[in-house]
């Protein structure tokens, strides 16, 4: 069902895509992928059930996403560690139904290489939880989402507990006003941010 000018297009619309881009058939054969690896050509792996292509520890998540894909038309994803030479590489790969005329009858998959986002996070995470400062953090709502284990030192109180609690709960009444309106400083400072990087 994706042969002559539709390849084409797919080639043309995806082929400088950062990111791996995949047309899988019901079967879960492989039908189209706008760029590989440089040791492995696109023809070699044309026609191939994508399943073959996974090593066998990520197996049965590729496996139980793309087939959930099919069944339930929802959108779905998994992750794989693969060694590339010296280097360990991290890749998300997210799954949606390709639907015609109300029925699922494939599915698109982008593979995105994650590696250098997982290691800030890895590295912001260990900074968070190293630090001896008291740092937290507030969704938008000013509901404590995070505390980094110094909260609880340094007022010998378990943290965990105050997840989802209102940060200005804490705040002394007296600096109830001029707290809340620095939050909104930050909110709305953020949201600029956001919107200019759109």
């Amino acid at each position: 069902w994706l042969a002559g000018e539709g390849v084409a297009v797919l080639k043309a619309l995806t082929g400088e895509a950062p990111d791996v881009i995949a047309v899988i058939d019901r079967d879960l054969t492989l039908r189209f992928v706008n760029w590989t690896g440089p040791t492995v050509p696109a023809e070699r792996i044309i026609g191939k059930n994508v399943l073959s292509m996974l090593r066998p520890e990520h197996l049965d998540a590729g496996q139980e996403a793309y087939r959930r894909a099919l069944s339930t038309g929802e959108k779905t994803r998994f992750e794989m560690i693969y060694k590339d030479g010296s280097h360990v590489r991290q890749w998300e790969v997210r799954v949606g139904p390709i639907r015609h005329d109300g029925e699922v009858i494939g599915l698109v998959a982008f593979t995105t290489d994650v590696t250098e986002q997982r290691r800030e996070r890895v590295d912001r995470d260990r900074f968070f939880s190293l630090s001896l400062d008291i740092l937290v953090v507030v969704n938008e709502r000013g509901e404590f989402t995070r505390l980094n284990p110094a909260f609880g030192h340094a007022l010998d109180y378990d943290g965990s507990t105050l997840i989802g609690t209102p940060f200005m709960d804490l705040v002394n009444p007296e600096d109830g006003e001029k707290t809340q309106a620095a939050f909104e400083t930050v909110l709305a400072y953020v949201g600029a941010a956001a919107t200019k990087s759109i």
